[in-house]
């Protein structure tokens, strides 16, 4: 077991997200809808002058203000003009330094580490089957509030960026845990025509080609001194709830207890913080060995007995009642679904 987490711990109302371009990308989106700007920032703590200043704002902030546009927002594609506002009028920050970047493995290596700056309203899980990426997408928080907005908001910029990014548009699919919308022409617009629906969860998977395809602006030393200044100007970390799930990756069958010491914290405060976020150490587990069960049985097609030690579970009869537990599926019905 490591000694500690290799990200430091970061708390929902602390202010170490920059204000911009996320959250003004959102008040560009509803000032063009006529949205009120004080009714838009009512509660959240947050002052346009201030992010306008580029001072930074919390998870919480953030958080309330997508609750408050989602809400005054009526239009079906407001997620996606966000994600879209990102990519192209609020490209900025380390975000665009990740353009010097070789191919898709090495933005995703880089922002590992800095998930919080880059994308702090989801985080995701990175597996690799044969030559194809698969980035299934969490909430860092762990309660999935507004969750089908915050998916959308990453995948519609996700999108955009691959095709600035590279010159092309490459080969990803998207995959969606509800049944097919009826406003199919705002999912085509912004995310093109790969869309799969009734999913396990929301993910974006990348074929060989998309991969590794070649970035159009690909400078090392560019990208070199890009990521040195983020380093040495911001914190980077990761909530309580991802912390937690960095640490499952690491030990599968870590106890609260354990996580609690490596994340420096007791036990008592692991679970108060958890519960002020809605979200419990075991909800945490499960969601994670679902994730894993899911991935293995289904898209990989891989045995029981190959998966559960993958799993590092030793029973198969405990394996089997785990997955019936986690997904409501026998292994096999999975593995056929």
């Amino acid at each position: 077991m490591r000694r500690n987490l290799t990200h430091a711990l970061i708390a929902p109302d602390a202010r170490t997200i920059p204000g911009s371009p996320i959250a003004k990308a959102i008040m560009d989106v509803c000032r063009a809808r006529q949205i009120d700007g004080h009714r838009l920032l009512r509660g959240t703590g947050v002052f346009e002058n201030a992010l306008q200043e580029a001072e930074c704002i919390s998870f919480s902030q953030l958080t309330k203000l997508i609750a408050n546009a989602h809400k005054l927002c009526k239009g079906t594609d407001f997620s996606f003009q966000v994600g879209q506002a990102l990519a192209s009028s609020h490209y900025g920050g380390l975000l665009r330094g990740l353009e010097y970047c070789r191919d898709f493995n090495q933005v995703i290596r880089i922002t590992s580490h800095f998930m919080h700056l880059v994308c702090p309203i989801v985080a995701f899980a990175i597996y690799r089957k044969d030559s194809q990426l698969v980035m299934i997408m969490r909430d860092p928080a762990g309660s999935y509030q507004n969750w089908v907005c915050k998916a959308e908001i990453v995948m519609s910029a996700l999108y955009a960026l691959s095709k600035r990014w590279t010159g092309s548009r490459l080969g990803l699919t998207f995959h969606f845990p509800f049944h097919r919308p009826r406003q199919m022409a705002d999912y085509e617009m912004h995310l093109g025509r790969n869309l799969f629906f009734e999913q396990d969860s929301f993910s974006v998977r990348f074929d060989r080609s998309a991969v590794n395809a070649r970035f159009e602006k690909y400078e090392p030393y560019v990208r070199h001194a890009v990521i040195g200044h983020y380093k040495k100007t911001y914190l980077r970390g990761v909530l309580l709830p991802e912390a937690i799930r960095l640490l499952l990756e690491q030990t599968p069958q870590i106890s609260a207890a354990d996580a609690a010491q490596l994340c420096g914290i007791s036990v008592a405060t692991l679970k108060r913080r958890l519960h002020e976020l809605d979200v419990s150490f075991s909800q945490l587990v499960d969601a994670y060995r679902r994730e894993q069960a899911v991935f293995l049985l289904k898209d990989c097609q891989m045995s029981n007995e190959l998966s559960a030690l993958k799993m590092a579970i030793t029973d198969l009869a405990n394996f089997r009642r785990a997955v019936k537990r986690w997904t409501g599926l026998t292994p096999a019905a999975l593995r056929n679904r």
